[in-house]
């Protein structure tokens, strides 16, 4: 059985992916949130604004390293990025069955 390489040049891909999703939510959060306040309001669009960068920051220092070890807490903000769609699915989709492999804890 191959072992999973889960360290791109020495740096742990969970944190990559968690660094990547949260500057593609910081990113995106514009866009996505003026689409759900031309259907909601603006008032649900300010929300949604202000938890897509919440989110984001929390992504970003999560793959900056602040939660390093904390793979519950990792696990949470990929549950909650699964419902970010289409791209914060993707790459929480890839965090979580990173996160279920027991090699990415030892590393």
């Amino acid at each position: 059985m191959s072992k999973l390489n889960t360290k791109v040049g020495g740096v742990p891909l969970l944190h990559i992916l968690f660094f990547i999703e949260g500057i593609t939510m910081i990113f995106s959060m514009y866009t996505f949130t003026s689409v759900i306040s031309s259907f909601l309001g603006s008032l649900i669009g300010d929300i949604a604004t202000v938890m897509y960068l919440i989110l984001g920051v929390l992504y970003f220092a999560t793959g900056w390293g602040f939660l390093k070890e904390k793979y519950k807490a990792m696990k949470i903000l990929a549950i909650i990025g699964l419902f970010a769609i289409p791209i914060a699915t993707i790459f929480s989709i890839i965090i979580l069955w990173l996160l279920s492999k027991s090699e990415t804890k030892k590393t």
